[in-house]
């Protein structure tokens, strides 16, 4: 018993909390996080983008695309987060590919 409990607290807190809201032709991707969080997709090279603050919540607002691949991280390293497709990375993590 006391093993499917640790195992359920795992699954659940295994993945943070993450949105992705359409507005006109933008994005807004929000994470719940407790620390400061970047933002790297693939339209430039995966290059760290600081979130903003709101709440308990990180966002940052970028352009509509049809494909693409992103991840966020913090200074714990990499976020995991639920993702619809995803793919192995060249240093071990894992990216979201995101498609309209």
């Amino acid at each position: 018993m006391r093993y499917v409990i640790v195992l359920l607290v795992s699954i659940i807190y295994g993945c943070a909390a993450h949105e992705i809201e359409f507005k006109g032709d933008k994005m807004i991707f929000s994470l719940k996080n407790d620390r400061e969080t970047y933002f790297h997709y693939s339209v430039d090279n995966f290059k760290p983008h600081k979130m903003e603050k709101d709440g308990g919540y990180w966002t940052i607002v970028v352009d509509k695309m049809d494909e693409f691949k992103f991840f966020y991280t913090d200074d714990r390293g990499v976020k995991s987060v639920d993702c619809a497709e995803v793919e192995n990375d060249d240093f071990g993590n894992i990216n979201c590919i995101f498609k309209m």
